[in-house]
């Protein structure tokens, strides 16, 4: 990550100078290693362009492997569950990623956000041919919600590239994910009696 939100705004502009076929190698390069350009720049998210946004990204970056309790509204499953998704499948479209949350409504809610952005994201459709489908409701093996996403791989593994179950409703049985991205494990539903909290 480069030291201050600002410096991002020159790195978009000095972007622009470059050739396309350059340009578009820097850009697939910083999708796949930085997450506040990912975030800020490629899925397009604006809001990212403040202090806490470009803060919270750079304690991600250097450890996204560990327990994050943040407050609601403080962009973490937009910045941990969706765009940290997205950057593990750029760098190995082969992972099988699962998303497990309290329940199957909510899972499929953080599957729903990769999908919408995977299908309509023309600029890292475009700079991975390699990886998504330009449209994947008709070319891909799998792309719904319920049953989970599959970006181009070189494998024929049975697990999807990204899916979502519930804990309480939904488990996924007989399959072997890379990755498990829990997110909105504890809800208010789940804290009802001693036994639940325990």
């Amino acid at each position: 990550m480069l030291k201050s939100k600002e410096q991002y705004l020159e790195l978009i502009k000095e972007l622009g100078k470059l050739q396309e076929g350059e340009r578009n190698e820097v850009i697939r390069h910083l999708c796949k290693t930085d997450i506040y350009f990912l975030s800020f720049f490629v899925l397009d998210q604006e809001f990212y362009y403040n202090d806490f946004a470009f803060n919270f990204c750079k304690k991600i970056s250097e450890n996204p492997w560990q327990l994050w309790l943040v407050a609601r509204g403080h962009l973490k499953s937009l910045t941990i569950t969706v765009a940290h998704n997205i950057q593990l499948i750029l760098n190995n479209p082969d992972i099988a990623i699962a998303i497990p949350s309290y329940n199957m409504k909510t899972a499929k809610s953080f599957v729903r956000q990769i999908k919408i952005i995977l299908e309509s994201n023309a600029l890292l459709q475009a700079l991975f041919p390699d990886i998504l489908y330009s449209n994947p409701s008709t070319q891909s093996p799998k792309w719904s919600e319920q049953e989970g996403l599959v970006v181009k791989r070189k494998t024929t593994r049975k697990e999807p590239t990204v899916m979502g179950f519930g804990l309480v409703d939904g488990q996924a049985t007989g399959y072997h994910f890379d990755v498990l991205s829990f997110d909105d494990v504890v809800t208010q539903d789940s804290v009802t009696s001693p036994e639940m909290i325990q």
